[in-house]
């Protein structure tokens, strides 16, 4: 899962399956930048996220070759996985996780694994304060909506009335590690089902 970061660029010439460097309208991409195409149309959406190794001008170089071709028009989003960021209600901080369009996935279980210097315990998040607003994990909808699963967590205590296991690990150095699980009944009832087909993603 990653968070969009805010900066985009455009493709600017067709690149076929295989390709291992795109051709950018911009020059907004840096190297060690980890990227998301966003494709219209025929695209392909990738399974994971590229990171740019290099750039040349206005030509970026990846890590690894295209699943599929990509066209001219098509937007490329700098995304980070660093989770260590403040949100707000007014400016919610959203990571997603986003299938292929023909693909159908289920999430049986979820795990958070959390550091800090400070001893974690029920009243903490993770091993943070406590949130005043709390995180949710929620089920994206194209129409324009979400389902929402759970109320948000504040705290490893909301954690664990909720079903989480909260685990605490002895101090490794300076780092307090704790982790946060669930193991969802794998039943069609239960289980958070992700259809890529009709374009719905999982956001935390």
């Amino acid at each position: 899962m990653a968070r969009d970061t805010g900066t985009v660029d455009t493709i600017a010439n067709f690149a076929p399956r295989g390709s291992t460097n795109l051709v950018m309208v911009g020059t907004n991409i840096l190297p060690q930048d980890e990227i998301h195409l966003h494709p219209p149309g025929p695209s392909v959406v990738e399974y994971d996220h590229f990171r740019v190794t290099n750039t040349v001008g206005n030509v970026i170089y990846l890590d690894r070759e295209t699943d599929g071709p990509h066209y001219a028009g098509e937007e490329i989003q700098v995304v980070s996985v660093d989770m260590d960021v403040i949100g707000s209600l007014a400016s919610p901080v959203i990571y997603e996780y986003v299938p292929r369009d023909n693909q159908l996935m289920h999430i049986h279980a979820l795990h958070l694994v959390f550091s800090g210097a400070a001893e974690p315990d029920l009243t903490s998040f993770g091993t943070a304060p406590g949130l005043v607003n709390g995180l949710h994990f929620r089920l994206w909808r194209p129409e324009g909506r979400y389902d929402t699963y759970w109320t948000p967590f504040r705290n490893n205590a909301d954690f664990e009335l909720a079903g989480f296991q909260f685990v605490k690990e002895t101090k490794v150095g300076a780092a307090w590690f704790c982790h946060i699980d669930l193991i969802i009944p794998d039943d069609m009832n239960s289980i958070i089902l992700i259809d890529g087909r009709a374009g719905r993603n999982f956001r935390l």
